[in-house]
């Protein structure tokens, strides 16, 4: 176990979560000022399951903010502490572009994060996304503020 109660294999798991890239810039749609999408966004639920009970990963000190400008542009921060990484703190500015088709929101950004590889889907003033092997499943929700 590390520090933060968490197992090495979950701070494995976050690591390459964090760091997971496709290679793919995303699909084409164009989000517009009219779309609503744009705004402040707050990670309010960011978690870790394994077949087992969800680790809540904003409890444990990880912290995501985005804002989704209607220009197409992004802005935000991610944070996740060296005892959920398994080494040093994660600790990456999101600044780059977004697209919006249909309900689906995608993101690209320099920072090597699992965020430029899932959809994120715009309900009610949220984005929920999730990426998942056999496994883990990391889940997001950000809510508009």
């Amino acid at each position: 176990m590390i520090a933060s109660g968490i197992s090495l294999r979950s701070s494995c798991l976050v690591l390459a979560a964090l760091a997971a890239c496709s290679g793919e810039a995303g699909p084409g749609g164009v989000a517009g000022p009219g779309s609503g999408t744009a705004g402040a966004y707050t990670a309010t639920a960011f978690t870790l399951s394994q077949g087992g009970p969800e680790e809540d990963l904003l409890a444990q000190g990880s912290a995501i903010t985005l804002t989704l400008l209607t220009d197409g542009t992004n802005t935000g921060h991610m944070f996740v502490p060296g005892a959920l990484t398994g080494g040093a703190d994660f600790d990456e500015d999101l600044d780059g572009r977004w697209t919006q088709t249909g309900d689906v929101v995608r993101l690209q950004h320099s920072a090597d994060t699992f965020l430029r590889d899932i959809d994120l889907v715009v309900s009610a003033n949220k984005l929920t996304g999730q990426m998942s092997d056999p496994t883990f499943v990391l889940s997001i929700i950000f809510t508009k503020n």
